[in-house]
C-alpha cells in the first residue's frame, strides 16, 4: 500500500503559522498608533533653544488680590534653563527671573537679588504673583507641557493646519494664535504670536513679535 507524504511537514506549516500571527499583530500595532503630530508627544521640543520677546500682561480676575503689570519682555530658554528679562517703559524697573523646575532667582529692579528651590513660592512672596515658569516655554511654542513630570493635558483643539488653539492643563485655559513659520539655523517651527491664558485667579497674555531658534 503506498502512503501518500504531505507536500508540507509539520514543522514547516508551524513556521508559516507563526510568521503569519507575527505579521498580523505588527500590522495591527502600525494601525493602532496615535495621529497626533510628533511634537506633542513630549519629546525635547526646546533641547536646543530659543529666545522670544515682546509683551506681556497680567490681570487679575474675580476677587484676586494680585497686582496685575504690563511690560516688555525677553525669555531665553536654553535646555531646561530659561533667563526671563521684564521692563517697563524706557526700560524702567528691569527684573531679571532665571532658574530651573526646582530653582530660581530673582534680581529686581534695585539690584536686589533672592534665591530659592520652590519658583512659585518666591514668585508670589516677592514679586506678588505666581506663573508655572518651568511650564511656559513648552505653552510660549503652542505645545502642551510633557506628561509626567506635568499633569497631562486635559482637552486640546486644533486648526484645519495642525495648530494647536486650545489647550487646558495645569488649572489653566489657554487660547493660541497668530502662528507663523520660525527658521533658524539647525530647524524649523510654526510658533505662536499669541498666547492667552487664565486660572481661576489670574489671566496672562503673552504677545511674542520676535522669535530666534
Amino acid at each position: 500500500m503506498n502512503i501518500v507524504k504531505p507536500l508540507i511537514n509539520k514543522p514547516f506549516f508551524r513556521f508559516c503559522a507563526l510568521l503569519l500571527t507575527l505579521l498580523a499583530g505588527a500590522l495591527s500595532g502600525c494601525a493602532s498608533q496615535p495621529q497626533a503630530p510628533e511634537l506633542f508627544e513630549g519629546g525635547e521640543t526646546f533641547a536646543d533653544g530659543f529666545v522670544a520677546q515682546g509683551k506681556i500682561s497680567l490681570r487679575p480676575l474675580g476677587e484676586s488680590k494680585v497686582k496685575g503689570f504690563s511690560a516688555s519682555y525677553r525669555w531665553q530658554q536654553i535646555g531646561e534653563r530659561y533667563d526671563l528679562e521684564l521692563w517697563g517703559a524706557l526700560g524702567q524697573g528691569r527684573t531679571r527671573i532665571t532658574g530651573t523646575a526646582n530653582s530660581i532667582e530673582i534680581v529686581d529692579g534695585t539690584g536686589k537679588r533672592v534665591r530659592s528651590r520652590n519658583p512659585e513660592r518666591l514668585l508670589k512672596r516677592h514679586l506678588g504673583w505666581s506663573l508655572p515658569l518651568s511650564v511656559l516655554p513648552y505653552w510660549l511654542q503652542g505645545q502642551p507641557a510633557p506628561a509626567p513630570p506635568t499633569p497631562p493635558a486635559k482637552t486640546m483643539r486644533f486648526q484645519s493646519n495642525g495648530d494647536l488653539e486650545t489647550l487646558k492643563q495645569l488649572d489653566w485655559s489657554l487660547e493660541f494664535a497668530r502662528y507663523r513659520l520660525v527658521r533658524g539655523p539647525s530647524r524649523e517651527a510654526r510658533l505662536p504670536g499669541r498666547l492667552r491664558a487664565s486660572s481661576d485667579q489670574l489671566k496672562l497674555t503673552i504677545v511674542a513679535r520676535d522669535w530666534s531658534i
